[in-house]
Parts: C-alpha cells; sequence; structure tokens
C-alpha cells in the first residue's frame, strides 16, 4: 500500500507537470497564473501548486491585482455561510419573486408585486411557448418549421390583455427560435468541409475510401480510441514477436521470448500461443528478418503517407520481400491498403512493386491465418491519388483553400 500511495504521488506530479507545461507554452503574450487558498465549502487551505511557489521563489512572477496574498486564518470560508432555499419545478400558478434570497434568518427580500406579477406572466409564457415548440417539432420536419413557424404567444400580463407582436421579449424569442432550428437543418444536412492533412497515416486510407464523411467528421472532432483489454494485451504480443523475430536472422531454433511477468495466466497463455503460430508459419519459409517496427513513408500526389511496418522479411536468395502485418484480432481488414506499404518500401529499396509481398497475419485463428495482397488487387499509385483528392464528383469531402497567411 506505501508503495501504490508513493506510485500514486509520482502520477499525480508527472499529470500536474504536463498540465502546466500546456499551459505555459499555448500563451502567447502573457499569462496569468492564479491559485486559491479554499476550494468550495472547504475550511482548510490547499497548499498552492509548487510550480507556482517555484516561479514566486525564483522571482519569476510579476503581481497582478493584489499579487500574492497569505491565506488569513480568521476569515472564515464566505460560501460555507451562505444558504439558499427554493424548490422544483414551481408549480404554475406560484408567485416566483425575481431576486428573492432566503438568508440565514429566514428573512427574505422582495422587489415589488409589478416585478412579481410580470415574472409569473413571463413563466408562464415559456410555459407555453416550450409545449407549442415540442408540438410543432413533433408534426412537422425542421425544413418546415423553419418556412412556417408556430406562432408563439406570451401569456397575458393582466385579464383581458394581449401582449402586442411588437413585444422584445416576442421578437427575441421567435429570433432564437429561427436560429435553433436552422442550426439545427444545416447540421443535418451541410456536407462536411475540411482540409486533408499535409501527412497522414497509411493506415487511414481504407477509412477515406471507405467512408469519406465519416473520415472528414473523424478530422474535424478527432477523439481518442476508447481503451480496451484486447489493445493491450495486442501491443504486448507485437514487443514480443519483435523480438522473438529478432532474435536471430531466420525463424528455425527460436527461444521463447521474455513475456510481462504482470499478465495474468490467462493473457499470458493467449501471447504464448500466437507467438508459437509465428514460429510455425509457412509463409515465412524461405524469408529471412530484415526488421521490425520499420518506419516509411511516400508521397502520393500533395499528401505524405506515413507506414509502420510489423515485420519485413527477405528471400533467402534476394529476389524479392515480404511486408507482415500481425492481427491479435479476428476482425477482417481490407487487404488491399498494403499496397501502400508495397509502394513505400519498393521505393525505399529502388525496386518494382511487383517484387514486394505483403500479408496480413491473424494469429488467434488456429495455425494462424494469413491474407495475402495479391498482384490483381495491388492499388496502383494513380488510385491511391485518386483517393487522397478531394473535389471529385463522387466525393463527400471538399477541401478548404489553403491559408492566405501561416497560422
Amino acid at each position: 500500500m506505501t508503495a501504490y500511495k508513493e506510485a500514486l504521488g509520482r502520477q499525480s506530479l508527472r499529470e500536474e507537470r504536463r498540465l502546466a507545461y500546456v499551459a505555459f507554452t499555448r500563451a502567447r503574450h502573457d499569462l496569468l497564473l492564479t491559485g486559491s487558498h479554499l476550494s468550495k465549502t472547504a475550511s482548510k487551505p490547499r497548499r498552492p501548486s509548487r510550480f507556482l511557489t517555484e516561479l514566486r521563489r525564483r522571482d519569476l512572477l510579476v503581481p497582478y491585482a493584489d499579487g500574492w496574498v497569505d491565506f488569513d486564518e480568521s476569515r472564515p470560508n464566505p460560501l460555507t455561510a451562505l444558504t439558499q432555499v427554493g424548490t422544483w419545478p414551481l408549480d404554475a400558478g406560484q408567485t416566483e419573486t425575481p431576486g428573492a434570497q432566503a438568508l440565514g434568518n429566514g428573512q427574505s427580500h422582495d422587489d415589488g408585486g409589478a416585478d412579481t406579477d410580470r415574472a409569473a406572466a413571463l413563466r408562464r409564457a415559456r410555459q407555453a411557448a416550450a409545449a407549442q415548440v415540442a408540438a410543432a417539432m413533433s408534426e412537422a420536419s425542421p425544413t418546415e418549421l423553419l418556412t412556417e413557424p408556430t406562432p408563439v404567444r406570451a401569456a397575458s400580463t393582466s385579464p383581458g390583455h394581449e401582449p402586442e407582436a411588437s413585444d422584445d421579449t416576442l421578437r427575441r424569442w421567435r429570433l432564437e427560435t429561427d436560429l435553433l432550428l436552422a442550426e439545427r437543418a444545416r447540421a443535418t444536412s451541410a456536407t462536411p468541409t475540411v482540409r486533408l492533412p499535409e501527412h497522414l497515416a497509411a493506415t487511414r486510407l481504407d477509412d477515406l475510401r471507405a467512408d469519406r464523411r465519416r473520415f472528414a467528421l473523424d478530422l474535424r472532432r478527432p477523439l481518442p480510441p476508447e481503451p480496451r483489454a484486447a489493445g493491450r494485451l495486442g501491443t504486448v504480443f507485437h514487443d514480443a514477436v519483435a523480438q522473438l523475430l529478432s532474435a536471430r536472422g531466420t525463424l528455425f531454433g527460436l527461444g521463447r521470448p521474455g513475456v510481462p511477468d504482470n499478465l495474468d495466466p490467462q493473457d499470458r497463455q493467449r501471447v504464448e500461443r500466437w507467438l508459437g503460430t509465428v514460429e510455425n508459419l509457412a509463409l515465412l519459409d524461405d524469408y529471412v528478418l530484415v526488421d521490425t517496427e520499420i518506419d516509411r513513408e511516400i508521397t502520393i500526389g500533395a499528401t505524405t503517407l506515413r507506414c509502420r511496418m510489423d515485420a519485413v522479411f527477405r528471400r533467402l536468395d534476394g529476389s524479392g520481400w515480404l511486408i507482415v502485418d500481425w492481427k491479435t484480432g479476428r476482425r477482417q481488414v481490407p487487404v488491399d491498403q498494403l499496397s501502400v506499404y508495397v509502394h513505400a518500401w519498393a521505393a525505399s529499396q529502388g525496386v518494382s512493386a511487383g517484387s514486394v509481398r505483403a500479408a496480413y497475419v491473424y494469429v488467434d485463428y488456429p495455425g494462424g491465418r494469413v491474407d495475402e495482397l495479391a498482384a490483381a488487387g495491388l492499388l496502383s499509385l494513380d488510385r491511391i491519388e485518386s483517393a487522397l483528392t478531394p473535389g471529385l464528383p463522387s466525393d463527400e469531402m471538399t477541401p478548404l483553400p489553403p491559408p492566405e497567411h501561416p497560422g
């Protein structure tokens, strides 16, 4: 438990340092550093950040406003004495007093009967407007709501009185409603517009070819993938198989590489089974390992594709090459995207693409499943460039013009 708490402390320090680095390096001209002694209703002060105190100790801070203020123990946290009382939801006929606030002794302030009546009328009007909008949305499409907006009327502020259509509140409601409906209609019908990055991972080519609209949305709002245990185990396997293949020049008589001790028995058994599949893979007969985890780039059109090859082998007689991409799952992916790897490796070695083989190896299948890129399935450079070139009639992703000024 002591070691665990120390590890948590080190992790917390690393995270605080990372956030401090981000904050410091994002400021263009001035950086305002602030801190609070108390948080919410706490009565015990917090220690200031070590990064703030270090800057102060080295006289690197310029005071702003009151500057550095020490904690005053004689002044309690004002939030601990603040009490607000209310009920929700409000009854439609209940009187609402704007600005009324319950105090510690039960007293309250009242700004006047006229304001009270108006607040109640506005509340009833909001409820009526919300009901009409909900009814209109359930009966009409967004386009119909835009072309023929449902009239919105406020409840009268006094018996027998109907507010005029020029009322500022009504005009604001109608304007906001039209803007919200227009925004929703545009979001559901507009084609996303992005600029294709100059550098792109080769594995994203399949995403681009499969669904250009989704690919564009991913570029606009990139989200990190959800962490999965299978992905972490796949990383362990990739490290282990790299050790396995690098142990000797050939695959015959290789010893078992080290598998992390922190794996549970079931995961360890799976990794060892996968490694056994690699050792007995007929695809690798007559081939010798060149290297693992090889990075290559190839520029096609205006885009540079980055390739990370799991393993590259060369035929014993020197007549050809073999690129292998390990897959620990069973979800199959299109094999033609390996074409980028083939062209990138062929260009780096100065050979023709026909002398380079490439295959996915799914090690979770009994004995391994090999999905090799056939010569007929090899995508030409022109086809890859056409997939990377937006603006074609069939494209759903349209590029933005380059900026006139850097940044």
